[in-house]
Formats: C-alpha cells, structure tokens, sequence
C-alpha cells in the first residue's frame, strides 16, 4: 500500500474521490514496463462499485505486456483544474492504487462494456461486431485518496 497523504489538508473524503471517479470521463491507467519505465495511457472508464472498468484492443500491445507481467497498477483522473490568475492552479483529483484482471467471464466482460457506454454517453451500436473485438479490464481498486484545493 502508498503511505499517507502528506498533505492531509488537502485530502479529500473517500466518498468525494469516489465521485471523481464517477464523474470523470478520463483518467490515465499507468503500468511499468519490463525495464522498469512507467507506462501512462489515457483511457476511459466506468466504475461498478469498487472496480473500475476500461476496454483496449484484443490484439495486444504495451499496456497488456505490462498488465500480464504484473498486474499492479494505479489509475488518476483530474476533475476541476482552473488556472488562478495568482498563485497555483485549483484542481481535484483521485488516484486509486490496485491491481488490473484480463480474464473476465462474458457475462462480467458485456457487464463492463454496458458500463462503459453509459458512462461515455455512447448511444448502443446497432450490431456487436464492436463489442465482440475488443478486451476488457477490470481494475479493482486496493487504495482510493482524492486531493483538492
């Protein structure tokens, strides 16, 4: 597990990360490559309870290497960031450490992709074909902290 926040002041309830989460239509997935490199992608997402779901493409790539090497992984999403005219930028934000599973039932994986949909405000496609090539991930969520200023 990550330490403490340092910044308690600045910590924000779970339940307020948890709506970042919710409401944020992006975040980044961030994985650690074979020498060590971490690896950020920009993904969307949609959380079920304590699981956050994403989808890539079945046919491989660095993200799934990682993920098949060590399935340790954090994911962050940015929801209000304004730039003050004086001083730092006011921003909230959460990150939540855990751990990324590629091998889902059907069930889980059209669960995940209904999910998905709706979260992006997709309208449903009118054949499956879509659906059928691509991959999800269930991202089960270890460890939440929201910050804010």
């Amino acid at each position: 597990m990550m330490p403490e926040m340092r910044r308690k002041d600045r910590q924000l309830p779970e339940e307020e990360a948890v709506r970042l989460l919710q409401d944020c239509r992006f975040g980044v997935l961030c994985t650690v490559c074979a020498d060590g490199t971490p690896y950020g992608i920009p993904m969307n997402h949609a959380l079920i309870g304590r699981s956050l779901y994403m989808h890539c493409a079945a046919d491989g790539g660095l993200k799934l290497e990682n993920i098949a090497r060590s399935p340790k992984a954090c994911f962050t999403v940015v929801g209000q960031a304004d730039g003050a005219e004086e001083g730092p930028p006011r921003l909230h934000s959460a990150i939540a450490f855990g751990r990324v599973s590629t091998a889902l039932s059907e069930e889980e994986r059209i669960l995940g992709i209904e999910a998905l949909r709706q979260h992006s405000r997709r309208p449903r496609p009118s054949g499956t074909g879509t659906a059928r090539k691509v991959l999800v991930l269930r991202f089960d969520i270890e460890q939440l902290t929201g910050k804010g200023r």
